[in-house]
């Protein structure tokens, strides 16, 4: 790896650390390694087995995010927070945008909205505003909502496509491959993939935010709309951030988990959770805001580089 380019990194980083602390939030350090994750069905995780000396073992897995730790934390009263850690996720290409293991940022901000941690990260890239970081991150970020981000680059109109009989029309009118079988879920991402997200601006960050609530996410429904108060950060065409206010309802929450769960079951996957972790929004779990931020893609867009090999030390692929 360019050694110049170990060192860039090595600043962004400290910037970061730089910014969070300087507004108040405590740096946490949560494990790596750990019995149970939030049961996502869209990840796959790695595993292995922990030996005991008294005979049982356990079986581990390597964290895809800090986020049920994190969220323990906030249950406990410890207060805005952030935390840069190692993640990892299987079964993903390891080339491009994507490596098996790779750098997180993760923050909450008590009593902040979606919106609020928005005007968040906004501060977070001006705080880079350098000459030799790549000019995109400097200017101001574009904002549409998903269903304008649907009618603009699509020309589909997403509240009149929230069935799946609907969408499925929808699907078949725009020639894509697509089965009465597949779900709303799967139809909605076959248009954003194939027809939203290729025309997303890539000459200034850009913001798609309201999601519909029919896609599972431990996101708070917006009131009195079919939306979730979601947002996704692209730069330069790239996925960079998500973000939630988080919903605190344990009842909804443990319809997530349940569900999760059993997508994972259906698809063969180990299911490394228990419901018991929904026990921490029965007590004192604060109104926030939380948003996950890929380091390494961040790195890279900011280098104008076009791919993690680049910016990372030792990709998997180049490590054998």
């Amino acid at each position: 790896m360019d050694v110049s380019i170990l060192r860039q990194r090595s600043e962004i980083i400290a910037e970061i650390r730089t910014f969070f602390r300087g507004r108040g939030y405590l740096e946490v350090d949560t494990p790596l390694l750990a019995e149970h994750v939030i049961p996502e069905s869209a990840i796959d995780l790695f595993s292995s087995t922990f030996r005991s000396p008294g005979g049982k073992d356990h079986d581990l897995y390597l964290i895809p995010s800090p986020e049920v730790w994190m969220k323990m934390l906030l249950s406990q009263g410890a207060g805005s927070m952030f935390q840069i850690c190692r993640c990892f996720r299987n079964r993903e290409p390891a080339e491009g945008i994507h490596n098996p293991e790779f750098t997180m940022l993760e923050w909450y901000t008590l009593d902040h909205s979606y919106m609020d941690s928005l005007e968040v990260t906004e501060e977070l890239f001006s705080a880079f505003s350098r000459e030799d970081y790549s000019p995109v991150v400097e200017k101001p970020f574009v904002r549409f909502s998903m269903a304008e981000a649907f009618r603009e680059f699509a020309s589909v109109d997403l509240e009149k496509n929230l069935k799946d009989d609907t969408i499925f029309e929808t699907c078949l009118s725009l020639g894509l491959n697509t089965s009465e079988n597949d779900s709303w879920e799967e139809m909605f991402h076959n248009i954003f993939v194939s027809m939203v997200e290729p025309e997303i601006p890539e000459d200034q960050p850009v913001i798609l935010y309201d999601y519909p609530a029919g896609i599972p996410a431990l996101a708070k429904k917006k009131p009195g709309t079919p939306w979730c108060e979601r947002w996704e950060l692209y730069v330069r065409g790239v996925e960079l951030a998500n973000c939630f206010t988080e919903e605190k309802d344990p009842e909804m929450v443990k319809r997530f988990f349940e569900s999760e769960m059993g997508k994972r079951r259906e698809k063969g996957m180990p299911v490394p959770s228990e419901l018991s972790y929904t026990d921490i929004f029965a007590g004192h779990f604060p109104d926030c805001s939380g948003v996950a931020m890929g380091v390494d893609r961040l790195i890279m867009v900011m280098l104008g580089k076009k791919d993690l090999a680049s910016v990372v030390p030792f990709p998997i692929l180049q490590s054998r």
